[in-house]
């Protein structure tokens, strides 16, 4: 089934512009979901990751050293990681991030957990139609935002 998606901003700093998808039917954006679902019993984890975002878009930019590649064939899918839990991810360089969703990693690989291979998937998609888009002009860094064409249809399964 197809799903329409929103690039929506969540930080933009000095450092880097930081995004999240947002499913044109939900109230909020994934990363605000994730806060919202793992906050509470997380709160130590949840805290570096939210930390480590606001210092990327202040002041350091997307660096590699804040991510675990997740990507296969090049592919820019990353995860930030503190302790079980993992936020996936698509970076492009240090300029900017579109944050997905994600989880509490159970399995050995986030492809053995249907519920992480998921959020992965979508964003693939998304990396893949974004780089296309920023190529062809149709999204382009303006100042201190992305400008375009951010709406996306990812394919999800039910």
């Amino acid at each position: 089934m197809k799903k329409p998606i929103i690039l929506e901003k969540v930080r933009v700093g000095s450092g880097a512009l930081i995004y999240s998808i947002k499913y044109l039917d939900n109230e909020v954006n994934e990363f605000i979901s994730f806060n919202e679902i793992f906050y509470k019993e997380f709160q130590e984890q949840m805290e570096w990751i939210n930390a480590t975002i606001k210092i990327m878009a202040d002041r350091r930019g997307c660096d590699e050293a804040w991510f675990k590649d997740e990507g296969v064939d090049g592919e820019q899918v990353y995860a930030i990681r503190k302790g079980k839990l993992r936020l996936y991810c698509v970076r492009d360089g240090r300029l900017s991030l579109i944050i997905g969703g994600g989880g509490i990693k159970k399995t050995r690989t986030y492809q053995e957990d249907p519920l992480l291979y998921s959020k992965v998937k979508v964003l693939r998609q998304i990396e893949e139609e974004f780089f296309r888009r920023l190529d062809e002009g149709e999204i382009k860094y303006c100042e201190n935002e992305l400008t375009g064409n951010l709406i996306f249809e990812v394919e999800i399964e039910e």
